[in-house]
């Protein structure tokens, strides 16, 4: 069962590596859902890229990913006065559930971009959370179709037994991996050597081409030091208690991260809490609830302070995503060069339930689909409610090769101008 593991690792693995070799470099999405809305006074950046790029006081725990950002304002979320996520993947009014839940009304964008590139992968989608807390609307990001929520694994334990159960072996089965990995290596230059005796000019310098690019592979796999592996939890923690919400994070994170080095991915979703979340966060000094500290008065500086240094945890959470990705070569670049993570909040602010300027940040280039070290304020003067939610998941579908100018709602139609 332990080499049956090793085997079904090694295989998407050095797929990953020789179409990095031959072809175009893999790309990867992450979404990352907070909920509850934000601190708009905190959380704006200054416009502009380069040196006039200026992150707010909630997003500087990002500040050395500065050049791998896109911060957008101006982004308007779907027009519902209630608490919900079941909205902004599906890019569709959500339909209602009883007196106070919704559902999705379609097929999330995660989903869709997984029906397209997700194949290739042993899961072709994840999806993670943290203490989400409800199996309703509420606590549901991604949909297979309408009405159709797919549950985020909320257990660290459960998620690392799913993805990585038959890699169990420790030190003995990695060391058998790294060895199938390397005999993978010279099994393609051994068939590659055999051929150049018995093909034209032009075919042999294709496939000495070729040659190169696996020895590329090989050069990077050296410098890797092996980076597929099954990550290491720490043991014997409630899962459930909100005083270990930043230990469950981080290995949510280390999961995902660990999935994706293997190429068992390539699209995820992580969400923290639900819709409307009442979960505290006594790790960071005290235990109000989150959503009773959103519906305090604007002038409730305590408040205020306490929800601004919640913004910011999360934004420590997405900083040691995004570096984990970026501390992994790959190519001539990294993990992060390949992938965009997308963060993005429930609302643009909870005591009001406002859904225009809805906080997202874009890390990573994408393949260099996204040009990034800018913060922009897309307005549309034209358009009271600024630019729609759905841009977004158009130009998302377009970052993955998708054809599309419309995604969810058929009226909204064309990518953001980015």
């Amino acid at each position: 069962m332990r080499a049956t593991g090793a085997t079904a690792l090694t295989v998407p693995f050095w797929r990953a590596l020789e179409a990095q070799a031959d072809g175009p470099p893999i790309k990867r999405v992450i979404f990352f859902c907070e909920p509850n809305g934000t601190v708009q006074s905190h959380w704006r950046c200054r416009d502009g890229e380069g040196s006039a790029f200026e992150l707010s006081h909630i997003l500087s725990p990002l500040q050395s990913l500065k050049d791998d950002l896109i911060v957008l304002g101006d982004i308007t979320g779907i027009n519902v006065d209630i608490h919900q996520f079941s909205s902004h993947l599906t890019g569709l009014t959500a339909l209602p559930v009883g007196d106070n839940d919704s559902t999705g009304a379609g097929i999330s964008v995660d989903q869709f971009i997984a029906d397209h590139i997700g194949g290739e992968t042993r899961f072709p989608s994840l999806q993670l959370g943290v203490q989400v807390g409800r199996d309703d609307g509420k606590g549901r990001v991604s949909f297979r179709g309408p009405r159709e929520p797919l549950p985020p694994e909320e257990n660290p334990y459960n998620a690392f037994e799913r993805i990585f159960g038959e890699f169990t072996g420790g030190s003995d089965t990695l060391a058998r991996l790294q060895t199938e990995r390397r005999s993978v290596l010279d099994h393609v230059q051994s068939d590659i050597g055999r051929l150049l005796s018995r093909v034209g000019r032009e075919d042999r310098a294709r496939l000495e081409a070729h040659l190169e690019s696996v020895r590329a592979v090989e050069t990077q796999f050296e410098r890797a030091g092996g980076e597929c592996a099954a990550p290491t939890l720490e043991r014997a923690v409630d899962v459930w208690d909100f005083a270990n919400g930043d230990r469950i994070s981080r290995m949510q994170i280390d999961v995902l991260v660990a999935a994706m080095r293997c190429d068992l991915t390539r699209v995820a979703t992580l969400q923290y809490a639900h819709a409307a979340g009442h979960n505290s966060y006594p790790f960071l000094g005290f235990s109000d609830g989150h959503h009773d500290l959103h519906h305090e008065p604007n002038e409730n500086t305590e408040a205020r302070d306490k929800l601004v240094r919640v913004q910011r945890w999360f934004m420590e959470e997405l900083a040691y995503l995004a570096t984990a990705l970026k501390n992994t070569p790959e190519g001539d670049g990294t993990m992060l060069d390949n992938t965009v993570i997308v963060g993005f909040n429930e609302l643009a602010q909870g005591n009001t339930h406002l859904t225009r300027g809805i906080p997202i940040v874009l890390i990573g280039q994408c393949g260099g689909f996204f040009r990034t070290g800018r913060a922009l304020t897309l307005t549309q003067p034209e358009r009271y409610r600024g630019w729609p939610l759905n841009a977004l998941l158009v130009t998302l579908c377009q970052a993955f090769g998708i054809e599309t100018d419309s995604f969810g709602d058929p009226a909204e139609r064309g990518g953001l101008p980015l």
